[in-house]
């Protein structure tokens, strides 16, 4: 008969054996359960911006500068916690001040969104436990989009703004579409060559042209040699504003030579 077994501990593993023999029997590895840690990594980004932007804009530009998403930031100044559709130079926030971003632990979902005034769908970031409002925000400061002026539908249901993704069973690639709320008059600025401001309220509907005609009967006089401006992009004269860019409130036109 053989004598008793023995197990020796070496390291992870229990090796049994019989006491006559030093051949092991039996080999057993013991796991050690993993644990999770948390390194806090101190990085100061600097960003360009004005005392104009919202703080939604400061998170649409750390995300394009880091890749952090939007909806996992949260930013801070002096302990307090800064929101979304607030502006710099509301808390207020000065040149060179330190902001400090915290990033959640956790996984983004990615929504797709389709636009009614471009082909194409773009990306939104979110969260399970996101409103609808919430959603709005992120795509009104990427757009440059006052939020008022569209709502958002998925499979041809009104999203309620006070509503989560998680209400209405919206999953990660889900696509949601954005429709213009029903507006029929827009007041918009023209900065013109002298400088001057002219203000001017005009449909939905209108064209550049249209605008041009209405900028030259409040300067009383022609402007064949001028062009429309938005930013750097000239304005097509047989479009509608809204076919060729994102008409808000108070936008500014540029008014400049052909």
């Amino acid at each position: 008969m053989r004598e008793a077994q023995r197990f020796l501990s070496l390291g992870g593993a229990f090796i049994f054996y019989y006491l006559d023999s030093l051949k092991p029997l039996l080999v057993l590895f013991s796991f050690v359960k993993p644990m999770t840690i948390y390194l806090k990594v101190i990085k100061t980004v600097a960003l360009k911006v004005k005392e104009s932007d919202s703080i939604g804009n400061v998170k649409v530009l750390l995300h394009d500068k880091e890749g952090i998403p939007e909806c996992l930031q949260q930013l801070f100044i002096k302990g307090v916690r800064l929101m979304d559709e607030q502006k710099l130079v509301d808390y207020p926030i000065i040149k060179n001040s330190i902001l400090h971003a915290y990033v959640e632990d956790s996984v983004p979902r990615i929504l797709l969104m389709k636009r009614p005034y471009t082909e194409g769908t773009i990306m939104v970031y979110s969260r399970i436990n996101d409103t609808i409002r919430d959603i709005k925000s992120r795509i009104g400061t990427k757009e440059k989009i006052n939020t008022h002026r569209f709502s958002l539908f998925h499979e041809n249901n009104f999203l309620e703004v006070d509503k989560t993704l998680g209400y209405y069973n919206i999953d990660a690639g889900s696509t949601i579409h954005m429709v213009f709320n029903c507006v029929e008059k827009l007041f918009i600025s023209v900065i013109m060559p002298k400088p001057e401001l002219v203000k001017m309220e005009i449909s939905v509907a209108s064209t550049v042209c249209d605008v041009k005609t209405i900028i030259e009967r409040k300067a009383g006089h022609s402007m064949d040699d001028m062009d429309l401006y938005l930013g750097n992009e000239r304005l097509e004269y047989s479009k509608k504003l809204l076919q060729q860019c994102n008409i808000e409130i108070d936008t500014i036109f540029l008014s400049g030579e052909a």
